[in-house]
């Protein structure tokens, strides 16, 4: 799955590979040669068994093994590439069969659910529908809505503008608006991320529990004032007293 602006992991490695395999044959085509008269042949290896050599064929033996790896290792990265692209080609058409299953169901949904409530607009309609489906391909909505792909795109910018959304382009079919937030190739991200959330968040409860617990400690401003009303405040003896001053 390819984001605006990025890259999917497969198609990452996918160029990664081809990258060193280009600068790999091409080193070995050098070194080595092609084996193809008239094109690069030979290659440079006459310099391993010119100058000053002692065994000139122990070094001719060792040129030969050092190049069937080389040529062992060109298979290997060529087959990786092959077997990586049928894994994204293979992923984009089960992606695609399975959004042109869900399509009917998409148009259903929005005639029958999603009409448009007072001052609403096709795009509000879109984000609710969006909410409930959480990846819509950008041909279904210009289908489902019954305007061009054009429109469509521009209503999907329009979201993606405003973080509600994200448009992605995968190798495979048209492109695709997904709800923010929202992981297609790693769904298991999302169950750690809220069992993390709901850890730290018992983790709080139980810290805030603790310092209500705790008696609170006074400070030194509320005991100089609590000394000063204690001193101001008359006792019940003097009180009696002046109460008794009174009758007399």
């Amino acid at each position: 799955m390819e984001k605006r602006g990025e890259k999917g992991k497969a198609e990452i490695i996918l160029i990664v590979l081809v990258v060193i395999l280009v600068i790999h044959l091409t080193v070995h085509f050098i070194y080595f040669g092609t084996g193809i008269p008239y094109l690069g042949e030979t290659g440079i290896s006459g310099r391993a068994v010119t100058g000053d050599v002692v065994n000139p064929i122990e070094s001719i033996q060792s040129f030969q093994r050092s190049e069937n790896i080389s040529k062992y290792v060109v298979l290997g990265e060529w087959l990786i590439v092959i077997l990586l692209i049928l894994y994204v080609l293979i992923k984009g058409r089960v992606s695609l069969t399975k959004d042109t299953k869900g399509k009917e169901s998409i148009k259903k949904i929005a005639t029958i659910k999603y009409k448009k409530k007072g001052l609403e607009t096709d795009i509000d309609v879109l984000l609710r529908l969006l909410n409930e489906k959480k990846t819509i391909r950008i041909s279904t909505i210009a289908e489902t809505f019954g305007v061009s792909n054009s429109t469509a795109f521009g209503w999907s910018n329009i979201l993606e503008d405003n973080n509600l959304a994200i448009i992605k382009y995968p190798l495979v079919g048209s492109a695709k608006l997904s709800l923010a937030g929202t992981n297609e190739e790693e769904p298991g991200i999302k169950k750690k991320d809220a069992k993390e959330k709901g850890r730290k968040e018992k983790e709080d409860a139980k810290k805030m529990e603790k310092k209500s617990k705790k008696p609170t400690k006074m400070t030194k401003h509320k005991k100089i004032t609590l000394k000063k009303r204690r001193k101001h405040k008359p006792t019940k003896k003097s009180s009696k007293k002046k109460t008794r001053k009174k009758k007399k």
